[in-house]
């Protein structure tokens, strides 16, 4: 009986250790997977799908508890059809006025964190060459974990988006730079800085700028992400931000510039870089105190460095 109880735990863990390693083309760290589970819950095979046609992928790995109940570990759905891309990104950023997109992801990851606390990242495809416009043709990659408590996320979740837009790319013929695994935190909503601890950052540049006495910037996306925030806090306790300057690279923000009336929103110009359309968006709040003339300097000051960042 001793030995039937043992082979049958052996078993058990031979059977999770392969089914953890087949996960997602075996993209998923199996740290990634511990950290997920529960100690008594039984990993599940990995549900995948893939339409080489139409460029589509999805992998979504998840645990049943011993009461038969069952949750995620994590999930992944990329693609690489343009139209596809335009729809889910302007519906992400649709509402940009409440500014409800409002996270902070470590460098290295191309992306933001949108509401529903999945990491969308937008990535460059050498391999699929340009489409008919001349612009160049992208993986968007969407994924996240179980749900998750506290500011900052656990670190598994920056971790694993890394490696499954990897394996997307693999699987989609995408070919683009493998991402490294960030050291960084994932927060809900970031951290108002000093503008000297900005530096690396997209908002580097408000060390040199004129801002009120203490004033403190939070930043949104990264130095490669397809959308890019700074807000900048003063008054007690950096609460809400007084001036929200916003950028969003590619042909799909081209709708961002105008309301739904077909108006072009106040505030809001459009460049190129690289081919391709950016956007940028500048906004106050009612009680901010500043200028037309000062927001214009401010949004000015931002575009800028966005542009000579990402040599554009």
């Amino acid at each position: 009986m001793v030995l039937a109880v043992v082979g049958l735990a052996v078993r058990q863990d031979v059977e999770e250790w392969w089914l953890a390693r087949q996960a997602c083309g075996g993209a998923v760290p199996r740290e990634v997977i511990d950290a997920r589970m529960p100690d008594d819950a039984r990993l599940l095979p990995a549900e995948e799908k893939l339409i080489e046609e139409t460029g589509w992928y999805r992998c979504d790995l998840r645990f049943e508890e011993p009461g038969g109940g069952r949750d995620q570990v994590l999930h992944v759905v990329a693609t690489t059809d343009q139209e596809e891309q335009g729809e889910i990104l302007y519906d992400t950023f649709e509402f940009n006025e409440s500014w409800s997109w409002r996270g902070q992801v470590p460098e290295g990851l191309p992306g933001i964190l949108q509401v529903n606390d999945t990491l969308q990242l937008l990535i460059d495809c050498p391999a699929l060459g340009k489409d008919a416009k001349g612009s160049p043709r992208k993986l968007l990659v969407r994924s996240g974990i179980g749900p998750w408590s506290g500011e900052s996320a656990p670190p598994e979740l920056a971790k694993s988006a890394a490696s499954l837009a990897n394996e997307a790319s693999r699987r989609l013929g995408c070919g683009a730079e493998p991402l490294k695994p960030p050291t960084g935190k994932v927060y809900r909503e970031p951290r108002p800085l000093a503008p000297k601890q900005a530096a690396g950052t997209p908002c580097a540049w408000t060390a040199r700028a004129d801002l009120p006495a203490g004033a403190r910037v939070s930043v949104s996306g990264t130095r490669t992400s397809h959308a890019v925030r700074c807000d900048l806090h003063w008054g007690a306790k950096f609460r809400d931000p007084k001036v929200m300057l916003s950028a969003y690279y590619g042909d799909w923000g081209k709708r961002l510039r105008f309301d739904d009336d077909g108006r072009i929103f106040p505030g809001a110009v459009q460049a190129r870089c690289r081919g391709e359309a950016v956007i940028f968006k500048a906004a106050t709040e009612p009680d901010a105190s500043v200028t037309e003339k000062q927001l214009r300097v401010l949004a000015q000051s931002f575009a800028r460095a966005e542009l000579r960042q990402r040599g554009c």
